[in-house]
């Protein structure tokens, strides 16, 4: 079975099961994620200050129900709920005209374009009158669709690292993600396309024609207004030819534009939600830039502070924390799934002649900078002034990046053949063992005393 095909079946599967069994807002700020979304259905694309807050004026039934089961499980690792519960509050009416303002600002500062599936299925519930925990379910189930027709548009075409997409697409944090409210789905998925239409790009050696920009712009501009932290992925443009242009005049031309137009977009939106989402009440910008240009020697200090403090508590939250932050897997688990992905990058590609030491160079490249750049942003604006770690940072904010990381494992002189017999098999195996194992864990978290 093609790699895509055998994708869509599980991921379909896994992560309606995903969808119906976590219980409601337990994925990180699903709560605010299904208010903005809410928002987004009546076309309120702006939010508004109310005594100095950041939100909007919402139905109390959906900002009742989020509080209700957020209070009740989150940050409370032995709290369990009862089914009956979650099939009670499937009756509370939305009552959509009761409405009171609601503070959201840390998802106020993402673009509508990130929630627009979500609310695809928030407006076909409000038309049909559903109660607002129904809302939020069709909200995930959306949600969950248009991250797997990314993901498996992604597989299809990509020339390498085919089966690197799919475990990473599988992998319990990442699904655990999609099949919420949460933004982190099309972030991911969004990436996961522009990596592997640049990867195809830089493997063709065909003159680029009008319909390579008709596919370029929209999914850079997607990208862009998803998240603007991963703008650094732009720079993958270098990995195509420069031979693709006609000339090193065109090709630089392009290029230059290309990135220059990038950073006015994410400019541009920075500019308008400068003031929405302020840093914590302990945390001054300024003051952490001055100590940040002290001492050469303060960031790589904080960053090697921070890696050696919480290493494998981050290895844990790619692969997958769960719930709010408080379900684990087991330890394990994690060093065998990451075991996998590094098997999977050494499966080669059918036709193509796979990577070269440019394409690793210019990736690995682009991988420490966002890398970086996260460290930095997270740095300033999360962490205490000189606080000598990183407040915030977590591991699934690396998944849109690990593509990235794990090709560069693959190998043109040692490898699994793509076309071995066994390689989808197991690869299916392992996804079914890897994510029943997840759900059992969801399970035994949330339900069972």
């Amino acid at each position: 079975m093609k790699c895509e095909k055998l994708f869509v079946q599980l991921a379909a599967l896994f992560g309606v099961l995903f969808a119906l069994i976590t219980p409601p807002f337990q994925v990180p700020d699903e709560g605010a994620h299904f208010r903005r979304s809410y928002i987004t259905s009546e076309l309120k694309i702006f939010e508004y200050r109310d005594r100095g807050c950041v939100g909007h004026d919402l139905p109390r039934s959906v900002i009742a129900v989020s509080d209700e089961f957020h209070e009740a499980l989150a940050f409370k690792p032995s709290a369990k709920i009862h089914p009956g519960r979650i099939f009670e509050s499937l009756n509370t009416p939305l009552d959509p005209g009761i409405r009171m303002f609601c503070c959201f600002p840390n998802t106020a500062v993402y673009t509508p374009l990130v929630y627009l599936p979500q609310a695809a299925g928030i407006l076909i519930g409000r038309c049909c009158s559903l109660s607002p925990l129904i809302l939020m379910y069709l909200a995930r189930l959306l949600n969950l669709t248009v991250w797997m027709i990314l993901v498996a548009t992604a597989i299809r075409i990509t020339p390498v690292g085919k089966w690197v997409f799919f475990f990473l697409g599988l992998m319990p944090m990442t699904l655990f993600e999609a099949a919420s409210v949460s933004a982190d789905s099309l972030t991911i998925g969004s990436s996961f396309i522009y990596t592997a239409f640049l990867l195809r790009s830089s493997l063709e050696d065909t003159p680029v024609r009008w319909k390579w920009f008709a596919v370029l712009i929209p999914l850079t501009l997607i990208q862009l207004l998803v998240k603007q932290g991963y703008i650094l992925l732009t720079g993958l443009i270098f990995m195509i030819p420069a031979g693709r242009f006609g000339s090193i005049r065109k090709y630089l031309v392009f290029t230059g534009s290309y990135l220059a137009g990038s950073f006015a977009v994410v400019k541009t939106w920075s500019v308008q939600i400068r003031d929405i989402s302020p840093p914590p009440e302990d945390v001054f910008p300024p003051e952490q830039i001055r100590h940040i240009l002290s001492g050469w020697n303060i960031l790589p200090e904080v960053f090697l502070n921070t890696l050696d403090r919480h290493f494998l508590p981050y290895v844990k939250s790619f692969v997958g924390t769960l719930g709010w932050l408080d379900t684990h897997l087991n330890t394990s688990f994690i060093y065998f799934y990451l075991a996998i992905l590094i098997l999977a990058s050494l499966i080669k590609p059918g036709t193509s002649s796979g990577l070269r030491f440019r394409h690793k160079a210019l990736m690995a490249t682009v991988l420490c900078a966002s890398t970086f750049m996260i460290f930095v942003v997270l740095y300033i604006r999360w962490t205490p002034p000189k606080l000598p770690i990183i407040s915030g940072l977590q591991g699934r904010y690396f998944i849109p990046l690990a593509p990235l990381f794990f090709m560069l494992f693959s190998s043109s002189r040692v490898g699994i053949a793509t076309d071995s017999k066994w390689v989808s098999p197991a690869a299916e195996i392992i996804s079914i063992l890897s994510l029943g194992y997840a759900l059992g864990v969801i399970v035994m978290r949330y339900y069972i005393i």
